[in-house]
């Protein structure tokens, strides 16, 4: 019965862990996609500049100023998504300890009845008790 629950618990933990696999790849790969934005973008306003005779702050910020809201869009997805994955891993991790913690006690209630013991989950464990 123990080992049923085991694996119960342990497919409940595997089907709220899908999904955050794509919540890392947005998350960390947001970044790097923005960048490179910003740097086709700085690429492109350089070339516009050689078709300029003058170049002034006027001709050139508009143009690096486009370029950098890719690094700015990019960090717009990923800090949520970080922070997102961040707070499921850890509730997570908290329902699996919970899970952990309530099938050991199940298997100590068990065990305990089996031998006739008080099944007080805080009591240690009978040393006739078989784990």
């Amino acid at each position: 019965m123990m080992l049923c629950m085991r694996h119960a618990a342990k497919n409940e933990i595997g089907a709220l862990r899908r999904g955050t696999g794509f919540l890392a790849s947005v998350g960390f790969s947001a970044p790097f996609i923005g960048m490179f934005g910003s740097v086709w973008g700085i690429i492109a306003a350089f070339w516009a500049l050689g078709d300029v005779k003058s170049a002034t702050l006027s001709t050139v910020a508009p143009a690096i100023a486009c370029a950098l809201i890719a690094t700015a869009a990019g960090l717009v997805v990923a800090i949520p998504a970080i922070l997102a994955l961040t707070w499921m891993q850890g509730r997570i991790d908290l329902l699996k300890e919970d899970a952990d913690t309530f099938v050991e006690r199940m298997d100590f209630r068990i065990r305990a009845e089996r031998v006739g013991a008080a099944a007080d989950p805080d009591e240690p464990v009978l040393a006739s008790v078989d784990r």
